[in-house]
């Protein structure tokens, strides 16, 4: 008889201990370090032997181990492991750029062929910040217009300055099959609990208030892809105002201007990809940290002496 963890389930070792991460049922289970090693022997090891082998002063110390991955569903005992493959977590995207980020009034730059140019790059998912008055509406919906053909897959819209009214809001909402949500900062009156949302706060503020060091994302995409890469540079991109390409839409620095450069071809850049494999077994502040790789980080890094740190912008 075996005992395995089911393939959702994850084992990562820190420092000072390991945790057993669930990407499906978005759990986490803290061990000791030592018994990553005694899960390791049980995948090609009958447990009589593994308690023969390692356990032979405290022989029920395993069975109670085991007894509480049971009752904690994280794993079961089998009589063929082979049957049980362990799951692939490489991480695959048929682009350049996933995600991007784009501040938008329709003075600093033209985004037409910015839209162009991400939608080559393969990118699916799009946080749009306007600052503009409803007069420039209709040039938004032309924009729409075309996101509505092209890969783009999710739209979130951040309305900066409060100047757009409820029916405006959910009539834009209900125009586009992919705008995932609308979000009007500053606005007089709150509304909250649907995909239209009004709030008083900045949307400074809201990024404040978001930045939390200890949220956890614990789902497969996101596991896969922290274990090869940086989460918050890989495959981003952003566009401020002034048609500043960066990292990071918060962040100074910048490697280009859409008026004068092509985004792709700043993208595809070996400066501007410079952090993209520094993943998180890598960073000073985190390697240690058994929940490193489930661990969602929106601050930027920087590098000094030869080693790697989170700027968490304090």
């Amino acid at each position: 008889m075996y005992f395995l963890l089911y393939s959702h389930n994850v084992v990562v070792s820190g420092k000072d201990k390991a945790a057993i991460c669930d990407l499906q049922h978005a759990r986490v289970m803290y061990i000791p370090n030592a018994f990553t090693a005694v899960l390791e022997k049980l995948k090609t090891m009958e447990v009589n032997d593994v308690k023969n082998s390692l356990f032979q002063n405290n022989p029920d110390l395993l069975e109670q181990y085991l007894a509480k991955l049971i009752d904690h569903k994280m794993g079961r005992y089998v009589d063929d492991p082979e049957s049980f493959p362990e799951l692939d977590f490489s991480y695959h995207f048929p682009g350049i750029i996933h995600s991007a980020v784009m501040e938008i009034d329709f003075e600093g730059y033209d985004p037409i062929p910015v839209i162009t140019d991400l939608d080559h790059c393969g990118c699916r998912h799009l946080e749009l910040r306007i600052k503009t008055g409803t007069s420039n509406l209709s040039r938004l919906q032309e924009l729409l217009d075309i996101w509505e053909e092209n890969v783009v897959q999710s739209i979130d819209i951040l309305w900066e300055d409060g100047r757009i009214n409820e029916k405006e809001a959910e009539d834009l909402y209900q125009m586009f099959q992919k705008i995932n949500s609308v979000t009007v900062c500053n606005a007089p009156v709150e509304k909250e609990g649907t995909p239209v949302r009004f709030t008083n706060y900045s949307l400074q503020e809201l990024e404040r208030r978001g930045f939390k060091a200890d949220k956890l994302i614990l789902d497969m995409k996101y596991y896969c892809e922290s274990l090869r890469y940086n989460t918050t540079y890989h495959q981003k991109a952003a566009i401020d105002y002034s048609g500043n390409i960066k990292n990071i839409i918060f962040d100074p620095n910048s490697f280009g201007n859409v008026n004068q450069n092509r985004l792709s071809d700043i993208v595809n850049s070996s400066e501007f990809q410079r952090f993209w494999t520094v993943n998180a077994d890598r960073i000073e502040d985190v390697k240690d940290s058994p929940l490193r790789h489930v661990t969602y980080n929106p601050f930027p890094v920087y590098e000094k002496d030869g080693k790697y740190f989170i700027n968490h912008l304090n």
